[in-house]
């Protein structure tokens, strides 16, 4: 019981740090607004936060293990079902939580937000890559990393904006990661 009891009260902080976000920059943001906001004390804050940057930086540890979770699933496999449901799941998600991403990826968020969710997308791109061992080299690489740079651009870009065009950016790169694969394990057979 007591697990959940903190799980709610860092629920309501969290949120209420999103609900100042929307009135004024993260950096402006003080603790006694946040525990007015969600109706805790102090102490309480105190008790699950060192302060608003750890308040910050575990909002971006949620996130990214969230998006991980989600993209995991990608094979690149021909049938393209797998990617295209990750990829709409993805978008919902990105929709839903766009206001804890843009303070995450703003200028007062979590500096290693970006960092970290940028090094697990590669990774899991990179693996799948790699599938039947065949080696990554420096050139299917800066591939990958100029398409998932791309995406991320689209992202951030089109974050507030329609769902279809970020579901088809998310599409272009998977098909594009697929076009790599089939040229990697082509290209590997010949020889």
């Amino acid at each position: 019981m007591r697990y959940k009891c903190t799980e709610i009260t860092k629920n309501k902080i969290k949120h209420a740090l999103v609900e100042l976000s929307h009135r004024k920059p993260v950096n402006k943001i003080f603790v006694k607004e946040i525990i007015v906001q969600a109706g805790i004390s102090r102490s309480c804050f105190y008790k699950h936060y060192e302060n608003i940057t750890a308040l910050i930086h575990e909002l971006g540890q949620e996130t990214i293990r969230d998006l991980t979770l989600i993209t995991q699933k990608k094979t690149y496999t021909a049938d393209m079902s797998r990617e295209v449901a990750c990829n709409r799941t993805l978008v919902e998600y990105i929709k839903e939580h766009r206001d804890v991403i843009a303070i995450l990826s703003g200028e007062y968020g979590d500096v290693r937000f970006l960092s970290n969710w940028h090094k697990q997308v590669k990774a899991q791109v990179l693996e799948r890559l790699s599938y039947g061992n065949v080696t990554v080299n420096c050139d299917i690489e800066s591939m990958a990393e100029f398409a998932i740079n791309h995406v991320f651009d689209i992202i951030f870009q089109n974050s507030h904006n329609s769902f279809d065009q970020l579901f088809e950016a998310l599409n272009i790169m998977d098909k594009f990661m697929r076009y790599i694969i089939v040229g990697i394990h082509y290209s590997w057979l010949k020889l």
